[in-house]
């Protein structure tokens, strides 16, 4: 059986790997964007604006969607609905998955 210390180690390795991973992402879409491929900057940035959510995520619960919009409805609503971060992270959050979504590049 699993100890809450056990899950807790195992949490905070989460949450550096994912915030690793999102640095990672973000370097690969300066890169890409200096380079002029657009559509792999916006992916990239995508993929480490989603990460970046999940880490915030984790530090304030256990539950995580798999699905990208369940993790953008939950950052809004422990984070901009309990007004932590300004009502504008939302909207540029809701702006960012239509745009990659409709493949705008």
């Amino acid at each position: 059986m699993t100890s809450k210390k056990d899950l807790s180690v195992l949490k905070q390795k989460s949450i550096r790997k994912k915030l690793v991973l999102a640095k990672t992402y973000l370097s690969s879409a300066k890169n890409s964007l200096k380079a002029g491929d657009f559509r792999l900057a916006a992916d990239a940035a995508y993929n480490g604006l989603e990460l970046a959510m999940k880490v915030a995520l984790l530090l304030k619960t256990d539950k995580l969607s798999k699905r990208h919009g369940g993790v953008a409805q939950l950052f809004s609503l422990l984070y901009v609905k309990e007004k932590i971060l300004d009502a504008s992270y939302g909207e540029e959050n809701r702006k960012s998955v239509c745009f990659t979504k409709q493949g705008a590049l």
